[in-house]
């Protein structure tokens, strides 16, 4: 679990502007667009410290959706040392908070929604210094990161004791050694603890498991079976069910209802379904019994609760 709030020896900036607080949150990290979710009062703030090739940062803006056309040569780590923030990424939806945080590989888009109190904790890693760490080869982290699983605690006990230690962050300010000792060992745990198939020390799942997941993406909305998938991996259905427990801890069918389930609710968030049925139905869902029995275990909530946030589905238009 994440740390409380930092102090204020690493402050980047305070603003009461929107606009301002979108330009220099750009300087560190890159362009994006922000649009207010209330009419209140904004009051915006950052800290950040850089470590060589990690940058790490707490954003606070108030409630705010963000509009990111796609990160930029840099692996984006986001967390919520307070309030929660859903994040859209490749039309899945998924929450972060004080024990889950969301990966967004480079050149990914992005959107997310923070609530009025998230104070976002962010590791932006150089893409190249990442690859070099990792022997040459392009890491493949999971894209929702359990705050509470073992291989996570060690990197996170570090960036903890790092953020909430207003006389550490001094010494990696002032001591460039220090720094690059800090961002070694980051780097050395993140890749340990975060890639796929971590628990089984393989850093890239078989070619097989990333077809199979590339044909659900492509086919989700369509009556697929077990037997389509394995077929389109090139491997029989046993092979492939094996594959998908040792290096994504599920099943084929349980990650294919969950690119239905991230599409439901884009479609009913987007306005794009103004029913349940009809997201249900576009999304590949056949038995609408089980719909938000699903919807509600992946989400936490009913479908009928998702609600269109206007704002949110203006910033693309912005």
């Amino acid at each position: 679990m994440m740390a409380g709030s930092p102090g204020k020896s690493w402050r980047l900036f305070e603003s009461s502007d929107v606009d301002e607080t979108r330009e220099k949150i750009s300087r560190v990290l890159q362009p994006h667009r922000l649009a207010p979710l209330n009419r209140g009062k904004h009051q915006g703030s950052m800290n950040y410290v850089s470590l060589g090739s990690i940058g790490i940062g707490t954003i606070r803006f108030g409630e705010m959706a963000i509009d990111l056309d796609e990160v930029e040569g840099y692996h984006l780590f986001i967390f919520c040392l307070s309030g929660k923030a859903e994040l859209n990424i490749h039309r899945e939806t998924m929450d972060a908070s004080g024990t889950q945080g969301v990966y967004v590989a480079p050149g990914t888009p992005l959107r997310g929604r923070f609530s009025h109190d998230c104070e976002q904790l962010v590791l932006r890693v150089d893409k190249r210094a990442l690859t070099a760490a990792n022997e040459g080869n392009l890491p493949h982290f999971r894209t929702r990161i359990d705050m509470k699983a073992p291989l996570s605690s060690p990197w996170a006990s570090i960036l903890n004791s790092l953020i909430g230690d207003d006389s550490a962050i001094g010494m990696v300010q002032g001591d460039e050694r220090i720094a690059r000792n800090y961002e070694r060992l980051l780097l050395s745990l993140l890749l340990a603890g975060e890639q796929d198939g971590a628990p089984a020390r393989a850093s890239i799942a078989p070619a097989a498991v990333r077809k199979a997941e590339a044909f659900m993406r492509e086919h989700f909305a369509l009556p697929i079976t077990l037997g389509d998938i394995a077929t389109a991996a090139g491997v029989p259905a046993r092979t492939l069910l094996d594959n998908f427990r040792k290096f994504r801890d599920e099943s084929p069918m349980k990650a294919l209802r969950r690119y239905r389930m991230d599409h439901a609710r884009m479609l009913l968030e987007t306005g794009e379904c103004s029913s349940v049925t009809d997201a249900a139905l576009a999304s590949g869902v056949s038995h609408l019994g089980r719909f938000s029995r699903d919807f509600r275990e992946q989400f936490g909530r009913l479908p009928s609760e998702i609600q269109m946030s206007d704002a949110f589905a203006c910033i693309g238009d912005s």
